[in-house]
Formats: C-alpha cells, structure tokens, sequence
C-alpha cells in the first residue's frame, strides 16, 4: 500500500535529511518539440502517484484539490514508465510494492529517462522506519522520500511549500527561455540584417556630432573603402572626406545641432546626398548617403545615424547614358534632315520633331508639331501623297518598317525630294500606338544623279563615236595591211624566184662577193616572206567570229608536242607538261595559236649553255584558268615587259635570235580579243614566266 492516511496529523516528519531536494539548474533553450519545455508559468505542476492501490490516486487529488496540480496514477511499474513518454510528470510519488517491479529499480529507470532530467522522485515508506530495505531506494538517485502514516493536513503543509517552489521555477523558466528565444530573434534578425547590408554593399554608421567621430560602423566600410571599421572609428570623419565634401557636411551638422538644441527642428529629419568618397590607397567612390539627425535618449545629446551605399555602377550608367544622350543629339541636330515619333491617336499628336526639320521644309519643329494631325499630309507633295501613304499603311499591317522617296512643298513652296524611313510603334496587344521615323534631304542627291545621269549619256555617246571612229580606223589599218601584204606576195615571189634561178644556173660565174650578195638577196626575201605571213596572220587574228566555248587543253598541248617534236629534239630541248590541266573558256583556234607562239618563243630564246627547258600548266584560281608557259632562257629586262608585245620590237639582232617581232604581239592580241589578260614575270638571265588569263569553262 502507497500510504495510510489518518484524519490526524501525523507525527511522521519530513526531516532536511529525509527530504533532499536538489536545485534545478537552468539550462540551455528547449525547441517547440521538446516535451518538457514549458511555455508560460499558468502551467500546473503535473504529480504522478505510483501504488497498487487505485485509491491512492483519488486521495491525492481530493487532498490537493485547489492547489493548481494534476495528479496522474499508476498501478505499476510498466503503466509509470508508459506515461512518461507522454505527459511527463514534474514529481513522482513513488509507494513500496509494485506488482511487478522492485520500487528502487523503478526509481533508477524513472531518474535515467530523458523526459525525467529535472524531474523529482520521491520514495514513500509508510509507516515504518527507513531500514536497510530502503536503502537501495535512496542509492538509485532518489530526490527524497516521506516516512510514517501521513494524515491530509500534514500531506498538504508538506507539498505546498514543494509545489509553490516548483510554480516559481517554472515561472522562471518560462520568463528565462523567453528570454533566450528573444535574444536567438535578435541574433538571427541582426545576422539576416548583416547579410543583407552585405549583399547589398551598404554601410549603417552612427556619428557623434559633437566629436566628428562615428560611433559605429558596420565591417562592409572595408569592401566599400578599404578601410576597416576600427580605422574609420579612430579617425576623425573630415580625415575621410574631401574638403568639397566635408566644408557643407560640417555646416549641415553645425545647424542641426544648433537647431536640436534650441528645439526648433523635429527629431526626425533626414538628408540625402550623393558624396565621392576617396578609398584607402587611392581612388575613389560614387556613395549615396543618408542622414537621421536625432536625440540619443540614454545621453540626452544629438546623434547622426546614417546608411552608405555604392552607387558607382549607378553613376556610370548615368554617365553612359549622358553621354548616349549626347551623342544622340549631336547625330539628330547634324542630320540632313529630322528625326520624329507621334502618336497614333484621333490628333496624331507629336511627340518628337527634331530641329532638322527646319532646314529641310522651312518649318521649325515646334510649327509641326503645333500643327497637328497628319502633319506629313500637310507638306507632301500631292503628286506623291497617295503613293506614300499607300506604302506605309503597306508596311504597318505586316508590322514591318517603310522605305520610300517622295516630293514635300516646303514653307516657301519649292519642291524637294526627302527619303523616308519609319515603323510602327505596337502595344502589348499588337495595336498600333505610334510610329517613328527618320526624314532625310534627297535633293542634292537628285541633283547630281540628274547630272551623272546627263553626263553618262553625253559620256556615252562620245564613246560611242570614238569606237565607231576607232573601229573604222582599224578596219582600215587592217584592210591597209591585208592589202599591202598581199601586194607585196607578188614581187616579192619574183625577186625569190630570179634570185634562185640565179643561184641554180650562174652561181659559178660569179666571184666570191657575187655569191655573197646572191645569197644575201635570197636571204632577205626569205625574211620578208616570213614577215609578210606573220603580218597577215595579226592582221587576220580576232577578224572573224571569235567563239566562246570550252576547250580541253590536253588534245591542243599533245598536238602542240607533236608539231614542234623535230625542233624540240634538234636542240635538246625538254617540254614537260604538269597535268591536269584546267578547262577555260575561249576560242580554240587563237588558243591554240596563243600556245605555239609561246612554245616557239621558248625555243628560239634558250640559253646556249644547259639544257634548255619548257613547263606548261593550267590551273583554276578564282574563277580563271591560268595557263603558264615557263622557260629557263636568256629572259627578259622588267623594262622592256610591255615592249615585246608590240609589233615590230625586236630585242635582239636578226643574227643573234633570228624572227619578225610579231610573235608576242599575236599573243597580246587573241588574249585580249578573248577577253583575257597576260602577264609576264621575267629577268635577264632568269628565265621568263607568261602567264595567260582566260574565264573558267
């Protein structure tokens, strides 16, 4: 049995030795979810009996009726054990002879239960003195224990004092954790405010007006200056500041000190300025800062509270932006013409003319503008206002932009010719809410166009005479130099002829100089049949219908080859073809004609010494075939390159290098007929590289 109760006071005592009460300790803060934090001290102190007899329960709560408690049974060791992981009790009463378990043992798993760290358990033995039975009770940590029958009054004298204890304690709790919870709300509300002056790059300070030194200063001075905030503490502030900046500082805070003083200022007012504060080794910075002059309640003296932030990226946007602004009007007020935007409302109201316009049309912008409505339709020419209203409206339903020329009446009535170009200005909902627009002078423009186009045609048309002219004379020249040839066939081929009946029948009557001359004669006309056949060959070359076609390379080179194979062997010569050979576009008959004289002008300038070498190529560059004709012979002076395609200009002696000099002017002139080109890269006794340009097939 738990106890036996009389109506009597008892004699039993609950002795300083009999009852030992530890302290409780306060400690750290409990979280929400923690089953023993208490909240508030209106919390009753919860008191579980622990003894077989259910009755023991009932009288506990018939005795502490009225004294704020809440009395919980159990009638074994298993059921207390269960109701502490529920609604841990703050005392454990607990009686002798549990069903079960050994009270003592019950008392040790009570005290090492987490839920029962402050909690107290006392050990009841009723009626009997504390014996060596009880000892293990008290050695298993017990808080303390009750002796003897204990009657109601002496129960409630001997708890009340325990329980007032206890409502103190966890009053004091309460309040304590409050306190704690408040202060981790600060810390946590001070961090989240550092970490967001940190982020945001601002610097809070307090400044003592008096002293002109900050009396706190937030770490972020020391990204924002360089300085550190012990050494912006231990400076005075005009140290920090440039003299531009700090003369209207200190009268600012002269007056408002002054003014707080007198109390005619109110104690919240507030200034903000944009200052350049210098950084620590050197440089400096773009601030916003804002000021809070205000009575400091705990020394009864004004006090500056003050927030700084880097407006450096601000500053050059702004600057950036001036400077955009700047440039956009010095390229509007220079245009040859102006700049606009308006409005698509029932007036067409304008928003922008430039003063361009004034040159251009005789209007100032501000008369446009005042205009009002479609002011376009007002200085339009008529001739030309349906068109461009037509190829605007074109442009703005496909939501594009327009580009157009038309004829505006200036203030003064002349005719001018302006190009346009504009687009529309849509809404969110793709309605048309503007447009904008540049309008430039074309008439200068007109102008010269007219003029080039007067002059082309008065160019043309004497170039046209002078090529008839220049046609005709050649045709002449040409026919002149057919016919001259062909006369000159006839006596010429009798003066050959005699000369060789001469040499055939009277040779031995002749002397030595005879025979000489003879052959001299013979000779000669040889030299000037050859001549006569290379002069109507040039003459003949591009006369007739020059076709335009592709022409494969390889069958044209292995003819080549083959016609000149004798002369080639005679001399030693190598002719070696790097092969493949590109395709161009031309005449076979002069391209043909262009190769042989080439190959024949190899041969006949070799070198005496070595063996005497030709290379022929055809590659495509650029939309042409090249065809090179390399030698390795005597060469030829860079100044005379353009002198050998002349006809008639011969270098060397007839004796030296025997030919007519119409060769390479028969090359010159099939190239060009064809329209191509030839280049020449030579040095005397370097060789010489003809290089012939003609369109890729």
């Amino acid at each position: 049995m738990f106890f036996q109760m009389t109506q009597t006071a008892s004699t039993a005592s609950l002795s300083a030795d009999g009852c030992r009460v530890r302290d409780w300790a306060v400690g750290s803060p409990r979280s929400d979810s923690d089953p023993r934090a208490v909240h508030c001290m209106d919390e009753p102190v919860r008191i579980l009996v622990v003894d077989d007899d259910p009755q023991a329960t009932d009288r506990m709560r018939t005795v502490l009726d009225g004294e704020a408690v809440q009395v919980l049974g159990a009638r074994s060791g298993a059921e207390a054990l269960t109701l502490l992981h529920g609604r841990f009790p703050h005392v454990v009463l607990l009686g002798d002879g549990l069903p079960d378990m050994d009270s003592w043992e019950l008392c040790g798993l009570i005290k090492t239960a987490p839920e029962m760290a402050d909690g107290l358990v006392f050990m009841v033995y009723p009626g009997q003195p504390i014996g060596e039975e009880q000892a293990p009770g008290l050695e298993s940590a017990a808080d303390g224990y009750l002796v003897g029958p204990i009657g109601d009054l002496d129960l409630v004298v001997r708890l009340r004092p325990l329980l007032r204890t206890l409502r103190l304690k966890l009053a004091l709790r309460a309040q304590v954790e409050r306190g704690r919870a408040l202060e981790e709300s600060l810390r946590e509300q001070k961090e989240r405010h550092r970490l967001l002056l940190e982020r945001i790059g601002a610097v809070v300070w307090t400044l003592n007006p008096r002293t002109h030194r900050f009396l706190d200063v937030s770490p972020s001075v020391k990204r924002l200056r360089g300085y550190s905030a012990e050494e912006v503490m231990a400076r005075p502030i005009q140290s920090l500041l440039t003299p531009d900046t700090w003369l209207p500082l200190k009268r600012l805070i002269r007056r408002e000190t002054a003014a707080f003083r007198s109390g005619e200022t109110p104690p919240e007012r507030c200034y903000t300025a944009e200052i350049e504060l210098s950084r620590k080794g050197g440089g400096t910075v773009w601030t916003e800062t804002v000021a809070h002059f205000a009575w400091d309640p705990r020394t009864g003296q004004p006090v500056v509270h003050g927030v700084t932030r880097d407006i450096g990226a601000r500053k050059g946007a702004e600057a950036a932006l001036a400077e955009s602004q700047r440039r956009y009007n010095l390229l509007v007020d220079n245009l040859p013409g102006f700049a606009y935007r308006r409005r698509n409302d029932s007036d067409r109201t304008s928003d922008l003319v430039s003063p361009g316009c004034s040159a251009l049309t005789g209007y100032s912008a501000e008369d446009l503008m005042a205009l009002g409505g479609p002011w376009h339709a007002r200085i339009v020419h008529l001739g030309d206002r349906d068109r461009a209203w037509g190829e605007v409206q074109a442009a703005l339903k496909t939501h594009g932009s327009y580009e157009l020329e038309y004829r505006i009446v200036t203030a003064f009535g002349e005719e001018r010719w302006v190009w346009e170009r504009g687009r529309g200005i849509y809404g969110v909902l793709g309605e048309l809410v503007g447009l904008e627009g540049l309008v430039l002078d074309m008439d200068p423009g007109r102008r010269a166009e007219s003029a080039v186009r007067e002059l082309n045609a008065e160019l043309e048309r004497r170039v046209h005479e002078r090529t008839v002219a220049l046609e005709a004379a050649n045709a002449e020249l040409e026919s002149f130099a057919f016919s001259v040839s062909h006369d000159l066939r006839a006596p010429l081929r009798a003066i050959c002829g005699f000369a060789e009946i001469l040499r055939r029948r009277y040779r031995d009557l002749l002397d030595g100089d005879g025979q000489r001359y003879l052959d001299n004669v013979a000779a000669a006309g040889a030299r000037m049949g050859a001549l006569i056949e290379d002069l109507l060959l040039y003459a003949r070359t591009g006369r007739g219908s020059v076709r335009a076609v592709p022409v494969p390379l390889g069958p044209l080179v292995a003819e080549l080859g083959a016609g000149y194979a004798e002369r080639i062997a005679a001399c030693g010569a190598e002719l070696a073809v790097r092969e493949p050979l590109a395709t161009p576009r031309g005449d076979p008959t002069l391209i043909r004609q262009i190769l042989s004289n080439l190959v024949d002008n190899a041969l006949t300038y070799r070198c005496l010494q070595g063996t005497p070498r030709i290379e022929l190529s055809a590659v495509a560059e650029e939309g042409e075939v090249v065809i090179r004709v390399i030698d390795n012979g005597i060469g030829i002076a860079p100044e005379d390159h353009r002198r050998v395609f002349e006809v008639f200009q011969r270098l060397h002696s007839q004796d030296a290098y025997p030919g007519t000099g119409i060769g390479l002017a028969i090359v010159s002139k099939a190239i060009h007929t064809m329209g191509g080109q030839v280049d020449l890269s030579s040095a005397l006794g370097s060789g010489s590289t003809f290089s012939v340009r003609l369109p890729v097939a």
